[in-house]
């Protein structure tokens, strides 16, 4: 990664972080995913939703 991409990436984290998403959490790491996937349109973007399953979750009822 460049310095820009890791730079974005860890903006990314804190913004997860502070609205308390598990996703930048190890193992998630999708902040490093979502710098990628809106490099090119991040500065248009107001909101992202997301909706995760928790599928791997064993005391989460299915």
């Amino acid at each position: 990664m460049d310095h820009d991409t890791i730079e974005t990436a860890a903006f990314l984290e804190s913004l997860m972080k502070k609205y308390r998403s598990d996703k930048a959490d190890v193992g998630h790491l999708y902040h490093v995913l979502y710098d990628q996937a809106f490099q090119d349109i991040r500065h248009n973007v107001k909101r992202v939703m997301e909706i995760g399953l928790a599928l791997f979750k064993p005391t989460f009822p299915k």
